[in-house]
C-alpha cells in the first residue's frame, strides 16, 4: 500500500514538474518568436507602447495599414486586430496594455457578428488570451465567458498553450515580417455581384455588456477612442446591424465615423477581395481617408 501511494505522489509530481517546465519552454518560444501571431500577441502583451492602437476583427487587421497612419498623423501606430476575434479578445488587450501605459487613441473597427451577436462558441475567442491568463483583466474574462471548470484548468501551463506548439515552434523558425500587426490581402472580386447568406441576428448579451464595459473604462482610464466602420462592397451589410453600435456611441457621447458607403471604395471591385474585406490597395487607400479623422480626433483632444 505504501508503494502504492509512493508511486502516485511520485506520478503527481512528475506531472507538475513537466507542467512548470513546460511553462517555462513556452514561455521562450513566445519571447523568441521571429513574426507570425506568436510575435504578435506577446508584442501586444508585453511591449506595445504605440500612440495609435487598432482594435477589432479580420476587417481591422486587414483594413488598417499602421505605416500610412503613422506617416500621415505623425505618430506610432499598431494593429491589434484579429481575424474571426471582436470584443472578448480587444477587451483583455485593452487590459494588458493600459497596465503599462496610455495609448493616445484607439481606433476600434466594429464588426457586429464578433461584438455583439451570437456567432462563434465562446472558446474560439479565448484562444489568444489563454497564455497570458495571469495578466492583468484577463482572468476575470474566463469566469464570465469560459465554463467554472476553467479556474482549476487554467492553473496548468500546457492546458494554457495545448494549441499552440506547432505554431509556437513555426514562429521561431520562420521570419514573418508582421507589418505593424497589419495583414494585406491580394487579389481582387471576381464577380460584381456579391451574394451575403442569410443569417438571423441574435443579440448576445454577454458580449454586449462587454462592449459597454470597454468604453466605461476607456472613458474612465482617459483613454480617448473612436468606433469605426470601414468600407463594404455596396449593399453587402444592412444598417441595421450598426444599431446597437449607434446607439452605444451616441450613449457615451464617443465618434462613430461610418465609411461603409464611401462611394470612391464601396462602389469599386477592385478594392476588394470579397464583399466586407478590401484588398491591400484598398486598405492604403482607406487607411489614408482614416488617417485624417484619427489626426483631428487627437487635434481636438489635446486642445
Amino acid at each position: 500500500m505504501k508503494k502504492f501511494l509512493l508511486k502516485v505522489v511520485l506520478f503527481f509530481v512528475l506531472v507538475a514538474a513537466v507542467d512548470v517546465l513546460s511553462g517555462f519552454a513556452y514561455g521562450y518560444l513566445r519571447g523568441h518568436a521571429k513574426g507570425g501571431s506568436t510575435e504578435k500577441s506577446e508584442y501586444i502583451a508585453c511591449k506595445a507602447n504605440e500612440d495609435i492602437i487598432i482594435m477589432g476583427s479580420s476587417r481591422a487587421t486587414h483594413h488598417y495599414n499602421p505605416k500610412v497612419i503613422a506617416d500621415s498623423v505623425g505618430l506610432s501606430c499598431y494593429n491589434c486586430g484579429e481575424k474571426g476575434n471582436g470584443i472578448v479578445l480587444a477587451y483583455g488587450r485593452y487590459k494588458m496594455l493600459t497596465s503599462r501605459y496610455k495609448p493616445k487613441l484607439i481606433v476600434y473597427e466594429v464588426t457586429p457578428g464578433f461584438d455583439y451577436y451570437e456567432w462563434d462558441p465562446y472558446s474560439k475567442y479565448l484562444g489568444h488570451l489563454r497564455p497570458y491568463y495571469n495578466r492583468a483583466g484577463v482572468k476575470e474574462i474566463f469566469q464570465d465567458f469560459d465554463d467554472g471548470l476553467s479556474c482549476i484548468r487554467m492553473q496548468s501551463s500546457l492546458y494554457q498553450n495545448n494549441t499552440r506548439l506547432v505554431q509556437d515552434v513555426i514562429d521561431n523558425i520562420i521570419f514573418r515580417d508582421n507589418f505593424k500587426g497589419f495583414a494585406p490581402l491580394a487579389g481582387k472580386l471576381k464577380s460584381s455581384k456579391v451574394v451575403m447568406k442569410e443569417r438571423e441576428y441574435i443579440i448576445d448579451s454577454l458580449k454586449l455588456a462587454y462592449v459597454e464595459r470597454f468604453l466605461r473604462e476607456t472613458l474612465k482610464d482617459n483613454v480617448p477612442i473612436m468606433m469605426t466602420i470601414s468600407p463594404v462592397y455596396c449593399d453587402a451589410e444592412s444598417a441595421e446591424m450598426y444599431s446597437e453600435a449607434v446607439r452605444l456611441c451616441n450613449e457615451y457621447g464617443i465618434q462613430l465615423i461610418d465609411y461603409r458607403h464611401y462611394d470612391p471604395i464601396s462602389t469599386n471591385p477592385e478594392f476588394f477581395v470579397d464583399g466586407v474585406h478590401l484588398n491591400e490597395n484598398g486598405a492604403n487607400l482607406y487607411s489614408s481617408l482614416i488617417a485624417k479623422d484619427i489626426k483631428k480626433v487627437i487635434d481636438t483632444n489635446n486642445k
